[in-house]
């Protein structure tokens, strides 16, 4: 089987701290998406002016989330097991390596999600934009299988 996996939240000091993150297998449209709270031990958002910007971008408050990133991840590597998996982008690649080892990323796909529009439907239900985690595991599927 086949799995893509994005996520959005907030990036600074070389490292993310995930908010959303969702998967979708290529073959059954199962998708799963977790909404992931703040680390313990970064209670409050740093105040820049880069974290405020990611926060109009994917509108995912600081302490908004139901599960304990590592929870998340899990949950993943459960059901993604030795499957392939795919993502978007080397920064994201390189940041889930750490726990999905052989993840990939998707180099043929050179347009930006900010061009890709064809999954507006399936934002999550939380509906804080287009820049949703479930959304943008969908255009990958639609742009891997559809328009290749």
């Amino acid at each position: 089987m086949t799995w893509y996996i994005d996520f959005e939240g907030y990036q600074f000091d070389n490292r993310y701290v995930v908010k959303e993150i969702a998967i979708l297998n290529k073959e059954t449209l199962e998708c799963y998406n977790y909404f992931v709270k703040n680390p313990a031990y970064i209670p409050h958002p740093p105040n820049t002016q880069t974290i405020q910007s990611q926060f109009k971008r994917h509108n995912l408050r600081w302490k908004f989330g139901d599960h304990h990133f590592l929870d998340a991840i899990s949950d993943i590597i459960l059901k993604v097991k030795r499957d392939a998996v795919y993502c978007k982008g080397p920064e994201k690649a390189k940041c889930l390596r750490t726990w999905l080892p052989h993840i990939e990323e998707m180099t043929w796909i050179a347009t930006s999600f900010k061009k890709l529009y064809n999954c507006t439907a399936e934002v999550c239900d939380i509906k804080h934009g287009l820049n949703c985690a479930r959304r943008k595991v969908h255009e990958l599927h639609y742009i891997d299988v559809v328009l290749k």
